[in-house]
């Protein structure tokens, strides 16, 4: 499924996303997720080399850079201390990019994250890659519940997925992308990435064509934030509701 330190931080400060997080795995041991570092690049490289994905590896100058401009958005897992995935995230004003062309690499600076807003509501999941075993389902899921962690303490909106439409080519002369998605979320399609976001909470709320790489279409799944809590008008304005006279 698809694959940085500018702003030097504090050693004595630890925030919920630096913090170990165990997750059971089924026949032996667990996975930890911990936000990524300079040298975790190599055995990031690898894995991005071993499995497919719709987004360009990344070089390590994108890599150095995403770090940097947001640490706390690049993750990696590790099961028994080997590295079993990566997520990479960034915050986006995702409204802002309606009335632009909108493709994976304009939404993240072509793999350098310097789109980054920190002052963005919906933090956009850009990578998620796994090792394609047991081991990379449960690395997965830890990243994913890592990242939504990330989204409560920031109070932000929503994570946004968009996983490609793998499979589309032998299908796309009778079918919309638009109905390939709707097969996809009626079950009547086999997209084991599209079924794993689903199973972790997130929604079918749109298409984007041509997102990924040579016209690779993209589904936009999101998951809303419970806890989100919007900012409440000024105490001084004044309600539209007009009152009755006394």
């Amino acid at each position: 499924m698809t694959a940085i330190q500018l702003f030097p931080r504090a050693q004595t400060r630890r925030s919920p996303v630096d913090a170990w997080r165990a997750v059971p795995l089924t026949g032996g041991g667990s996975v930890r997720v911990r936000e990524a570092r300079i040298g975790d690049y190599a055995g990031i490289r690898a894995l991005q080399q071993r499995g497919a994905t719709a987004t360009p590896p990344a070089t390590q100058r994108h890599f150095e850079s995403r770090l940097h401009g947001f640490g706390a958005g690049q993750l990696v897992a590790l099961c028994d201390g080997q590295l079993a995935g990566f997520a990479s995230g960034l915050l986006v004003d995702w409204d802002a990019h309606g009335a632009e062309p909108r493709t994976w690499g304009t939404m993240c600076g072509e793999g350098g994250f310097t789109t980054h807003d920190p002052r963005a509501r919906t933090l956009y999941g850009a990578e998620l890659t796994v090792e394609p075993s047991q081991r990379g389902v449960a690395a997965a899921r830890a990243l994913i519940q890592a990242h939504r962690r990330l989204v409560r303490r920031l109070d932000a909106r929503r994570l946004v997925m968009t996983p490609p439409f793998t499979g589309y080519e032998s299908v796309a002369r009778r079918m919309t992308p638009e109905e390939f998605a709707m097969r996809i979320a009626w079950g009547d399609v086999a997209a084991p990435e599209w079924r794993f976001l689903m199973a972790q909470g997130f929604q079918l709320c749109g298409v984007l064509r041509d997102f990924h790489a040579e016209g690779g279409h993209a589904g936009l799944l999101a998951w809303a934030n419970p806890l989100h809590a919007p900012p409440r008008p000024p105490a001084n304005e004044e309600s539209e509701t007009p009152r009755k006279c006394a």
